[in-house]
This record gives structure tokens, C-alpha cells and sequence, in this order.
């Protein structure tokens, strides 16, 4: 059984400790390699906001699930006799909570299904719902035929299309001829920008400029790309 994926929730920065979970969990290991300190820090913050949410939070549907359940069982003894003024307030907060409830599991449906042409309110949490389990039916490989067998197991999947697409790229041959491009009129270009290094400025730029609500996708593009560099 596959490990499940991380998600952020977009509305945990609204809770008031959620800084402070992230400034306790983002702490500098002594590691040499700063490629080592940053997977380190990132898993270590992953299993902090975890573990934040499970015990701040906790799960969305079911709490809604209670909250609608007693609801229901408050109505059903409202029809019936006058409840007292306690179960009564019970019953308003009750209400309430079903509200915000609601509202968190429609943000992290409509977050789940990646629906950017909606503005919100504009569809409801089913929808968002029916619209993710499609994206991931559509992204899920159950098998694959090589040689006229089928291959269901992970490992061998992983295999096979190693093994394909290491054969439909290939390896670059030596030449043993090369061309004269200032002979053929070609301008050469200077390309020793595209490796220099990165600068805060460029940094913090295309980091201002990915979306706030979801990951960097093929469609976007930051001013952060070696392609498209200017100074």
C-alpha cells in the first residue's frame, strides 16, 4: 500500500499557531550538503504540520458528520418538546460549526480538484469532489503489456518504462564531423548568462509570482526559468 501523499491545506496559515508550528519545525541540521539540510528540514516540517493538524484540526468530513448528526437528533426533540435554553445554544453553536465546517471541506475539495475557471460559490463540493476522482482515475496506471505480458506490479512497471524510453532516447554518438557555423553566416550566440547563478532578487520574484492556492504547474511560468532569463 502506497504512502499517502502530503497536502497543505490552504486555510491552516489562518490558524493563529500555525507559524509557530512551522518556525519550530524549520531548524538548521548540521549537514555539509545544503541539498541534504534542505530534504531534511522539508520532511521534518511535512511530519510537524502533520502532526499539527491531527491534533488542532483533525478531520474535516468527520467532525461535519457529528456536527450534522446532532442537528438532526436536536431538531427531531425540538418537534417534540421545548428544549431547554443550554441545548438549545448547543444546538445554535452546533449549526454554526456545521457552517465553517462546510466552507473548510468545500475549500479543500475545490483545492483537490485543481477547478480554476469556478469562482467561489459558483459549484458545490460534489462537484469538486467528482471532478478530482476523475483527474486521478485519469492518472492512475493499473497495468502495462510488454512482450504481450501484462505487468501490474509497481517495480515492474517502473522497469519497463525505464527500459523504453532509455531505448527511445538513446545515448549521444560521438561525431566525428563537426560544422562551421560562423562559415555558414550563423551568429553565435553568448550563452554564459543561462549558467550563472541565481540572485536573491530572482528568487524572491518568481516566488512572489506562483500561485497561492496551488503547486507550480506546466502552465505556469515564473520569471524564474533558465530559458527565459534577462538582466
Amino acid at each position: 500500500m502506497s504512502k499517502a501523499c502530503f497536502h497543505f491545506e490552504i486555510f491552516w496559515p489562518k490558524f493563529d499557531d500555525y507559524l509557530d508550528t512551522v518556525s519550530a519545525a524549520w531548524t538548521r541540521p548540521a549537514r555539509p550538503c545544503p541539498i541534504m539540510r534542505l530534504d531534511i528540514m522539508l520532511r521534518k516540517l511535512v511530519r510537524e504540520l502533520q502532526r499539527w493538524s491531527a491534533t488542532k484540526i483533525g478531520g474535516i468530513r468527520e467532525q461535519l458528520l457529528m456536527a450534522r448528526e446532532l442537528v438532526l437528533q436536536l431538531d427531531r426533540a425540538q418537534e417534540t418538546r421545548q428544549l431547554p435554553e443550554h441545548v438549545a445554544e448547543l444546538r445554535k453553536r452546533m449549526k454554526m460549526r456545521c457552517l465553517g465546517l462546510s466552507s473548510l471541506e468545500q475549500t479543500m475539495a475545490r483545492q483537490r480538484s485543481r477547478v480554476r475557471q469556478l469562482s467561489e460559490g459558483d459549484a458545490n463540493t460534489a462537484y469538486f469532489h467528482l471532478i478530482a476522482r476523475g483527474r486521478k482515475r485519469r492518472n492512475y496506471i493499473p497495468a502495462l503489456t510488454v512482450d504481450g505480458h501484462v505487468v501490474t506490479e509497481h517495480e515492474g512497471m517502473e522497469s519497463a518504462l525505464h527500459t523504453h524510453f532509455s531505448g527511445v532516447f538513446g545515448t549521444a554518438p560521438g561525431r566525428a564531423i563537426a560544422l562551421n557555423l560562423q562559415a555558414l553566416g550563423i551568429q553565435q550566440l553568448d550563452l554564459a548568462e543561462q549558467e550563472a547563478e541565481f540572485t536573491s532578487d530572482e528568487v524572491w520574484n518568481a516566488i512572489k509570482e506562483l500561485p497561492a492556492d496551488r503547486a507550480l504547474g506546466r502552465t505556469d511560468s515564473p520569471g524564474l526559468s533558465t530559458g527565459q532569463r534577462g538582466r
